[in-house]
């Protein structure tokens, strides 16, 4: 008679035991899926994967308007090139280069010189808008640089010269990654020269500004 009640006492221990190795068991498989599905969230996140270099390469043309002496040139494809750097998820810094040639169809009204190489360099610093889960963005961006012209004549008596001046930009670039790493772009960029070009007063509105549109597209690569 004494005997039962321990026998009785050891089953509820081996019941106990038997039912805390379920549970933990239980939980460790509830944990599990849990981790994973974590580290699935995590990997899958592009909130942390903004800092990239961006690099970009660009054929295309230039318009120019108002009344300025570019009106006289016969201007040639455009090439542009760019690397964007992010500051964050959302704001950015770059540099900008481009370069065109034109002939000019008047000399009466340029001068001596029948070519031009115009090139344009800029710090430029702007935001960039995404839209998740999809892979197009578009940047916006004000450029500050320098504008360099350097004039030709290529007759018999052979003539060179420069002219230059500060130049502003405003660029709106449209985005679309094919892969992490590979892209395509198009983007319109406004630029005004102010010139240091010296003429008789009369004709000094005539040169010492120019006005552009620049239209381009081309590729991007981005550096992760």
């Amino acid at each position: 008679m004494k005997t039962k009640p321990m026998n009785l006492n050891f089953r509820s221990i081996v019941i106990a035991i038997c039912l805390c190795k379920v549970l933990s068991y239980s939980l460790n498989g509830q944990t599990k899926p849990v981790e994973k599905q974590e580290q699935l969230i995590t990997k899958n996140d592009k909130s942390t994967d903004w800092a990239r270099i961006i690099l970009s390469a660009a054929v295309g043309y230039p318009l120019s308007y108002g009344d300025t002496f570019l009106k006289t040139y016969s201007k040639k494809t455009s090439h542009h090139f760019n690397a964007t750097f992010f500051l964050n998820p959302k704001y950015i810094f770059g540099y900008d280069f481009n370069i065109y040639k034109a002939t000019t169809d008047d000399t009466t009204l340029t001068g001596n010189f029948d070519n031009a190489t115009i090139c344009h360099y800029y710090m430029n610093m702007g935001r960039q808008f995404t839209i998740h889960n999809f892979p197009l963005s578009f940047r916006s961006t004000l450029g500050a640089g320098w504008a360099n012209y350097r004039n030709e004549f290529k007759g018999v008596n052979k003539l060179n010269f420069k002219d230059n001046g500060f130049s502003m930009s405003i660029t709106g670039t449209l985005q679309y990654e094919f892969t992490r790493f590979l892209g395509i772009h198009i983007n319109a960029q406004w630029i005004r020269d102010f010139l240091r070009i010296e003429t008789n007063q009369e004709i000094q509105s005539f040169f010492d500004r120019a006005n552009y549109v620049f239209l381009y597209a081309g590729i991007t690569f981005s550096l992760r």
